[in-house]
């Protein structure tokens, strides 16, 4: 592996040529205190060493065998790597075309039900969309009492904060890397795309991107997935005790996974909010004329999956601006559950190799094929390309 360094706004950065694409692993783009709004990094003395992931966020796997609480997704995405983890967590893994020169941005966020997940899990590998022209950014947030939890009049939404942020970063640095700082493409999956499409409706967050790819979370204007009242997790906030702002980060968040075990709505209670600042009521009555163009799906064995594609069609439909649907359909090869949350992840990024998984010549063909549209998409927001079968705006495509 050869060594490279570029000279960003905030100083040099040293990061490495692999595999015909550079890496930079373990950028931190924000400072934090606890419970507190996150801090853009604009500078940093001497060259920055990004070569090796940074700590995630706190979470169960942190103090815990994760391997018996979640074996499945333990075993899908997480078996045999390891992992460090700190409050000092807000960090950017970026994958760059060697000479890349105002190439087309992804940034993404991971999902995870806004208690866990990281930016470093196995599916999340920018290497083949670098390779096909891409900047491909794996982002991170604070998550569970770190990222939710309220205390002492502290703000809500801090992991949407954290999201803002690194989209700050990206803005202001990513020339440097090669990117066009006009062209970026946000990116989540379940409680990342849910981040997303709530921050859409912020004018002063959305007019910053060009478009915006939610798998398995978008398209809940209201209802299940909305933005919820303050109310939840304030009440939630009020059931831990002892002065949060300066207790271990295990005891804290041995209280609040106590406690989300107990409340009957926590599906909903660590939802984004309605703080009237950074989420506004007022915002979200109708959909806005300058929504930027999206692409949303969801996979056959979804959360909701009764609910979740008839949502997205709707929103499609009254959508003033470009919004392409997706189902993925496609079985993955082993094991008994071949189709699941979360699945389309391995394909979008063609990284099921991988998984634990034995990866077919057919599985390579959906995975170059969905990488496609997804590099198109991004580079000028609209997924359709001449030699790529049609994606039509007006029907749902479907990936088998």
């Amino acid at each position: 592996m050869a060594s490279l360094v570029f000279k960003t706004p905030c100083g040099q950065i040293s990061g490495q040529e692999e595999n015909g694409i550079g890496k930079f692993l373990g950028v931190r783009f924000a400072t934090a205190s606890r419970f507190e709004k996150p801090v853009v990094v604009t500078k940093w003395d001497g060259i920055y060493q990004a070569n090796k992931m940074m700590p995630a966020c706190y979470q169960y796997r942190a103090f815990y065998d994760e391997s018996l609480a979640t074996p499945f997704y333990y075993k899908e995405f997480r078996e045999g790597l390891s992992f460090t983890y700190s409050e000092d967590c807000l960090s950017l893994n970026i994958f760059i075309p060697l000479k890349a020169s105002k190439a087309p941005v992804i940034l993404h966020f991971f999902g995870g039900s806004f208690t866990r997940g990281s930016n470093d899990e196995k599916p999340l590998d920018g290497t083949a969309l670098a390779k096909k022209g891409m900047i491909f950014i794996a982002g991170s947030y604070r998550l569970n009492a770190f990222g939710k939890v309220t205390y002492q009049g502290s703000p809500y939404n801090l992991a949407l904060y954290d999201m803002w942020a690194a989209l700050t970063w990206v803005k202001n640095n990513i020339a440097a890397f090669g990117g066009d700082p006009d062209n970026i493409t946000l990116m989540g999956q379940s409680a990342g795309a849910i981040s997303i499409q709530a921050l859409l409706f912020n004018p002063d967050f959305r007019k910053e991107v060009k478009g915006a790819v939610l798998l398995s979370g978008g398209g809940f204007k209201k209802g299940l997935f909305a933005p919820k009242s303050p109310y939840l997790i304030k009440r939630f906030s009020k059931r831990l005790k002892g002065d949060l702002k300066t207790m271990e980060p295990k005891e804290l968040f041995d209280q609040f996974y106590l406690n989300e075990k107990k409340d009957k709505l926590s599906s909903f209670t660590f939802l984004p909010v309605y703080d009237e600042i950074l989420i506004r009521k007022k915002d979200h009555k109708k959909m806005p004329p300058d929504m930027p163009p999206l692409m949303i799906g969801s996979v056959k064995n979804d959360i909701v999956s009764f609910l979740l594609p008839k949502k997205i069609r709707k929103y499609q439909k009254h959508s003033k601006t470009p919004v392409y649907v997706y189902r993925f359909m496609h079985e993955l090869p082993g094991g008994s559950k071949t189709n699941f949350h979360s699945a389309d992840l391995w394909y979008f990024f063609a990284s099921l190799s991988h998984s634990w998984r034995k990866e077919t010549e057919e599985d390579k063909k959906l995975e170059d094929l969905m990488t496609d549209y997804l590099v198109n998409f991004a580079a000028h927001q609209d997924p359709n390309k001449e030699g790529l079968a049609k994606w039509d705006l007006k029907e749902e495509r479907i990936f088998l």
